[in-house]
Order: C-alpha cells, then structure tokens, then sequence
C-alpha cells in the first residue's frame, strides 16, 4: 500500500509547479513581454530556459521539476519589472520585386551577406531564394525559380 504522506508532498510540489509557471504568465503579461523574450531576459540573468519550455509549461504540457520552480520562482522575486527587454522584430517580409532584385544582385556576383543586409535578411536566405528552394509567401507567386 502506498504511503499517504508521499502522494501528498507529490500533490504538494504539483502544487507549487502550477503556482509558479501562473506567476511566471502573469509576470510576463504585466511586462508585456513575449515568450521568446521572456526567455532571454531570463537566460540574461542566468536563469537557463528555453522559449518552447516556457510554452509547454503555460500550455501545461510539462510541468517543471523542483530545480527548476526553484530557479524560476527566485527570478520571477528578484525582477517583478523589466525595463528593457530585447525587441525581437517581425520577419520581414519580400515583394515580388525584392525577390527579383536579389536574383538580380546576385546574378552581377554581388554577395549573399551584402543583399542580405541591404534586405534585412539573412545571407542563408538569400541563398534559398537564388536556387529556388524558398516556398514565397508573396501573393501570386506559387514557388521562386532561379532561371527567371
């Protein structure tokens, strides 16, 4: 038969996961801070945790282990507010244009990293865009080839 005393402490730090990962969402709401960004601001303080962690806690996919409430609930004590967190911008996105205008750099050698930055793209990106492996978001345009 089991002890009683251990389904209650299991109950107990049950408990105190779920009281920490609601915490840990209203800290971020009142912050006004995504969970990427939470998980930076964080990871900058030395409390080591991946955004989809955050996720699967909030979603109560996972629940955290004892360490991990630990850590987290001591952080969330230490820094109620955050005045600056790290502004992760939207993906930028290309028109019909811009995706022609980089075959084009590209086909006058112009390099990957230079269309990239005048793009604000990444170069490995370009690259997917020149050989035609990019699936486009732009209206109208069903897939990018390079022989154009």
């Amino acid at each position: 038969m089991m002890d009683l005393n251990i389904l209650y402490d299991m109950d107990a730090k049950g408990r105190q996961a779920l009281d920490m990962v609601k915490r840990l969402r209203v800290w971020r709401k009142k912050n006004r801070l995504t969970r990427r960004q939470a998980a930076a601001v964080m990871e900058a303080r030395g409390v080591p945790v991946d955004v989809m962690v955050i996720y699967h806690w909030e979603k109560e996919h996972k629940t955290p282990n004892r360490m991990s409430v630990a850590m987290v609930s001591k952080f969330l004590e230490e820094f109620p507010v955050i005045t600056e967190a790290p502004a992760f911008g939207k993906k930028t996105r290309l028109s019909a244009q811009d995706l022609a205008e980089i075959r084009r750099l590209r086909k006058e050698d112009q390099t990957l990293k230079a269309i990239g930055e005048r793009f604000g793209v990444d170069e490995s990106y370009v690259s997917r865009i020149v050989r035609g492996e990019r699936l486009s978001k732009v209206p109208g345009v069903k897939h990018l080839s390079s022989s154009d």
